[in-house]
Order: structure tokens, then C-alpha cells, then sequence
């Protein structure tokens, strides 16, 4: 695949940027170190997640323990409402 400079150079120019021809190690290493001096030197900060909780099982007990209500209730005198 053919490279045309000419036109790297000229979107280099446009957008800001630095055009660079690594043709050897040397001039790649070279365009490298200019690349990483222009970066923003930032570290990396970490955060621990924590585990999502099962919020519908405190839920899910008290239906139950309201159905267990409902079935004794309706076994005695309280099965109707006057």
C-alpha cells in the first residue's frame, strides 16, 4: 500500500498535528518520543466496586409471610370481612 507524504502532511497541518516518516527504528523512535512528551501525564485512579445488592428479597418474604397470613386467617372466624 502506497503512502502518499504529501497529503499526510498537509492533514497534519490542517488538524494541528506533527507529520512523521518512520522509515528505520531511529526515526520511529524518534517520533515516539515526541508523541509521548505532548501527552497529558496522567495517572490512573482505580475505584473498588462493590457488589450489587438483591433488594427484592426482603420483598419477596414479606408476600410470603403475607400469603401465610392470608391462609391461616381464612381458617378461622376471620375468613370474611362483615
Amino acid at each position: 500500500m502506497s503512502v502518499n507524504p504529501a497529503t499526510l502532511r498537509s492533514i497534519a497541518t490542517l488538524t494541528g498535528g506533527e507529520f512523521f516518516r518512520a522509515t528505520d527504528y531511529e526515526s520511529f523512535d524518534h517520533g515516539f518520543q515526541t508523541v509521548r512528551d505532548h501527552l497529558d501525564k496522567t495517572k490512573r485512579v482505580e475505584t473498588e466496586r462493590v457488589p450489587d445488592q438483591q433488594l427484592f428479597v426482603p420483598l419477596a418474604i414479606l408476600a410470603l409471610l403475607l400469603l401465610l397470613v392470608e391462609q391461616v386467617l381464612s381458617h378461622t372466624r376471620l375468613r370474611r370481612l362483615p
